[in-house]
């Protein structure tokens, strides 16, 4: 199976950037800035929030829908990449998407972890439930998970906001395939993507509400 976009439809020479997909992003990274930090206070003072989460400034909060939109972005520059770039290879554009979105996975947990020391040294007790985040749990198990970046692992143990970047890596990962799928099938492709995703939500609701603990 060739997975190379090109040889299925033609591609601009050369990409672009798209100022109206920066200015979207610019955004969604500012309601994301605003929603971190403002979750520790907002969020209990009632009822302030009870009035504000259905005002349209609800949107300043919106941090978690921003992160699907960075997704979505993603996808779409990725593809632009991909198509746009006869001389790349997927090897190349593996070793590119690991070598932008790991170190500073691994960055962020370091930073954490010097926090939660440096906080335990000053004789801070860090309670569970605090800011709504769990005690963290620096564990060579948790750690060795967090490092390999499969299978299923507590993202919130150590940085709960990394929970995004392992979903990005993991996406950008097996984008090509998609992007080869969709380019080949068309609205095929998508129809079939969607009615798995679906059926993927339907079967874990269920699975969620019938099964016991």
């Amino acid at each position: 199976m060739n997975l190379n976009p090109e040889a299925l439809r033609p591609a601009p020479d050369r990409v672009a950037r798209d100022p109206a997909v920066d200015a979207l992003r610019g955004y969604a990274a500012l309601i994301v800035v605003i929603a971190h930090t403002t979750v520790a206070g907002i969020y209990q003072v009632e009822p302030l929030w009870s009035t504000l989460k259905w005002l349209p400034v609800r949107l300043f909060w919106s941090g978690h829908q921003a992160v699907i939109l960075f997704f979505v972005l993603s996808g779409f520059s990725l593809a632009l990449m991909l198509r746009g770039n006869g001389q790349a290879t997927r090897t190349r554009y593996w070793l590119a998407r690991v070598a932008r979105l790991y170190p500073p996975y691994v960055a962020s947990l370091l930073v954490a972890m010097l926090g939660y020391g440096l906080l335990r040294a000053a004789g801070f007790d860090w309670k569970p439930g605090w800011m709504n985040v769990v005690a963290p749990e620096v564990s060579p198990e948790n750690l060795a998970a967090h490092a390999a970046m499969v299978g299923k692992f507590a993202t919130w143990t150590i940085n709960p906001p990394i929970w995004s970047i392992v979903h990005e890596m993991r996406l950008s990962l097996v984008f090509p395939v998609l992007l080869w799928l969709t380019l080949r099938f068309d609205w095929g492709a998508l129809l079939i993507g969607a009615a798995g995703s679906v059926a993927y939500a339907c079967l874990f609701t269920f699975a969620r509400d019938m099964l016991p603990p």
